[in-house]
Parts: C-alpha cells; sequence; structure tokens
C-alpha cells in the first residue's frame, strides 16, 4: 500500500500502519482501540476538535474544503459560530507573530513511512521544512496549565499529558528512516489556547524526554501488533465512552464503592 493524502486515514491504512495517534489509543484504551480500527466505534466530532481542525486548515490550505464539509460551524445567518471566530484570533496571533512566520517555513502535510520496532509506521507533518532541517507540530490546547495524570500520580505538563513529546520522538526516527538521515530533524510545537485572548507557545522536547518516548514505544509496539493480529484480548478502561456505551453488568456494588 502506497500512502497518500486520500487514502493516509482510511481503515486499511490504519490496520497496515501504526500512528502516534493509534499508540496513543492504545495506551489509553486497548478495547476501544481496537473497535475504532474495526469500524465499530466512531468517536463523535465534538467542539474542541473541530476548532482544532479549523485552526489546523488555515496553515494547511484546506480552509475552503473544511468550510464546505463543516456547515455546522455557521449559524443560519452564514455566519461563523463564536468559537470559530474565537479561532480566527487563534489564526491571527500566529501570523502575527514573526517568529512563528519563519518556523512556518517548508512543505505542508506531509506523509512519511517507515519501519520502526517492527512495526510499519506513518506520520503527516504540519510543516516540514527540510532545509532547517526541522519540523513543526501545530497544537490547539485549552490553556497551559499543568494536568493530573493519574497513572503518574502528580500534574504534569499538558503536552506530556497528551502524548506529544512521543509524537516528537517518533517523527524524528520516521523521517530519518524513511530519508536514511544519518542525524535527527529539529521537532518544535506551536501550541496556542483556545481563548478570546490567546496565549501562544513554541515549545522543544528535550532529548532525555524523546529517549523515554522511544523506550516507550519499543516496549508496547510488540502488544499492539498481537492485538491486531488478533493474538491477545485488548484489555478494557471501562472509563471511556466506548467502555460504558458497551459495559454489561454482571455484579451489585455498595454505594459507598461507587
Amino acid at each position: 500500500m502506497v500512502l497518500n493524502e486520500e487514502n493516509y486515514f482510511s481503515k486499511q491504512a490504519n490496520m497496515e500502519y501504526l500512528s502516534v495517534s493509534q499508540f496513543k489509543d492504545f495506551e489509553t484504551c486497548e478495547a476501544a482501540a481496537m473497535a475504532k480500527l474495526k469500524g465499530e466505534w466512531v468517536e463523535e466530532e465534538n467542539k474542541a476538535l473541530l476548532v482544532g481542525s479549523y485552526f489546523h486548515s488555515h496553515f494547511d490550505g484546506s480552509m475552503d474544503k473544511f468550510k464546505m464539509e463543516h456547515p455546522n460551524i455557521f449559524t443560519q445567518k452564514r455566519e461563523l459560530k463564536a468559537e470559530y471566530k474565537m479561532a480566527n484570533n487563534m489564526i491571527k496571533i500566529v501570523e502575527e507573530d514573526g517568529f512563528c512566520n519563519w518556523l512556518l517555513q517548508g512543505e505542508s502535510e506531509v506523509i512519511f513511512e517507515a519501519e520502526l520496532y517492527g512495526a510499519k509506521w506513518k506520520c503527516k507533518m504540519d510543516k516540514y521544512d527540510k532545509k532547517h532541517e526541522r519540523f513543526i507540530d501545530l497544537k490547539t490546547t485549552k490553556d497551559f496549565e499543568k494536568v493530573w495524570d493519574g497513572g503518574k500520580g502528580a500534574k504534569v505538563s499538558f503536552a506530556e499529558y497528551w502524548g506529544y513529546d512521543i509524537q516528537i520522538a517518533m517523527y524524528r526516527e520516521i523521517e530519518a528512516k524513511a530519508t536514511g538521515r544519518d542525524n535527527r530533524l529539529e521537532g518544535l510545537i506551536i501550541a496556542v489556547t483556545k481563548k478570546e485572548v490567546p496565549d501562544k507557545a513554541i515549545l522543544s522536547v528535550d532529548l532525555d524526554s524523546i529517549r523515554a518516548a522511544l523506550k516507550r514505544v519499543e516496549e508496547y509496539v510488540p502488544r499492539i501488533l498481537d492485538l491486531k493480529a488478533g493474538k491477545e484480548i485488548p484489555i478494557r478502561c471501562e472509563k471511556c465512552d466506548y467502555c460504558k456505551s458497551t459495559k454489561q453488568l454482571n455484579r451489585i456494588v455498595n454505594y459507598r464503592d461507587i
């Protein structure tokens, strides 16, 4: 299979390849991740994700297509709804920042594929600047506050919580393997908050965090491959929407325990 813009998100591509978003899905809930891959569970497009997609569409040149495919972003008077007017403010603060503009050079939505850790991987870079050996990922977020991570029992950076360290680490490796590069690209995140008056930041990921992220991926990939091949039974988290919607009760619990 040769990946392109039309088939990148297809069911076939998602079964054949691993991606960072898919890896994070498996880490969150194996049962939901497998249901998504099989087409048994489709997450609804929520408002927060649509705002992020609207923001991205401006920078990859697909804004007109996005508006045509999502008429629900307009009021009956054909005016943008409030949250998308806010997204225009987010776009504006990036465009009016000289440093951001300088970083956002290069090609948009560049696809790479490579074999790593015994699996075929795919990635799509928001901005790929071969000349300056850099790639940029655009992120929108509620705010820059630290987020409670139950697994670690502590608050962590929002970027760590959402797995952006894994994304930067893997994109570097995939591009290097795909192009035969000896060194690794610099990977940066331009993050913008979803506020009427947005904040923005340019984030890097240190090498220790990149090494830790790659080790985490390497250790978990064999299980993901076994799950996708049907050799293992996916574990349910019993917390996500998929698990709640498919839960079958088999016991009675004391009211103090819920």
